[in-house]
């Protein structure tokens, strides 16, 4: 299952070191409960290996038509 986020799933970010490697990462993390480690932000958003046992893709949401 591909989570879908949007504006109404909110995000915080923090830099933080990997519990196994000791690298710095960014933990990001989405109040619906979705979290992902990345090396840096920015495209490509490369996510930390140590700390993911998938492999992570982000989508945005589809639009809201009222």
């Amino acid at each position: 299952m591909q989570a879908t986020h949007g504006v109404w799933c909110h995000a915080r970010t923090w830099r933080t070191r990997c519990p196994r490697c000791k690298a710095d990462v960014f933990f990001f993390s989405w109040s619906c409960g979705s979290n992902v480690s990345f090396d840096r932000l920015g495209d490509p958003w490369p996510i930390h290996a140590c700390l993911s046992s998938r492999t992570a893709t982000m989508r945005p949401a589809p639009a809201r038509h009222r």
